[in-house]
């Protein structure tokens, strides 16, 4: 279990991913109402830097850390809807737009993909003719030897026949 859990622990595009939809995350917006928000605006921050990211919701009942905090969120919605809606849909734009960028193609990936897929098909391929190759190779190579034990075998019983009649000869 601790394998699996860590195997994609610090990989590079994971990573890159999680800063890019934490930057776009914190950014704040300009709503049509002239004013700046961002997410803390409406209660939505982390808690703790070993969290590693996970957001909390002022007021949210079923989280202990954040229950008693006002909650922001539902005192935006009902005092100002409308600009409240524009800030978190221009803050969630943002977002999509950072992962469109990250996901787009490149000569080593596909667009909306983000890791490196065709790098990764050419080198599968790669491997699988070196593969193929090498069993090519291990099978002339046994072959080879089965033919030289097969050889061996053969001199090895006709050996045993002179012997034996030679020792038939001498009376043994």
């Amino acid at each position: 279990n601790k394998i699996k859990g860590s195997l994609l622990r610090r990989d590079d595009t994971l990573g890159g991913i999680l800063n890019s939809m934490k930057a776009a995350m914190q950014t704040s917006v300009t709503a049509f109402d002239g004013k700046k928000y961002s997410l803390a605006s409406f209660g939505i921050a982390s808690a703790d830097y070993r969290e590693k990211g996970i957001l909390h919701i002022d007021g949210d009942s079923e989280d202990g850390l954040f229950a008693a905090n006002q909650d922001k969120l539902k005192k935006a919605l009902t005092e100002n809807p409308e600009a409240t809606a524009e800030a978190l849909k221009g803050i969630m734009e943002n977002l999509y737009n950072k992962m469109t960028e990250s996901m787009k193609g490149t000569d080593v990936s596909s667009a909306m993909t983000f890791y490196n897929d065709k790098e990764l098909t050419k080198l599968s391929e790669t491997y699988k003719r070196e593969y193929t190759t090498m069993e090519q190779k291990l099978n002339k190579i046994e072959d080879k030897y089965y033919k030289q034990f097969a050889a061996m075998e053969k001199a090895m019983s006709q050996m045993n026949s002179q012997n034996s009649s030679l020792a038939a000869m001498l009376g043994r």
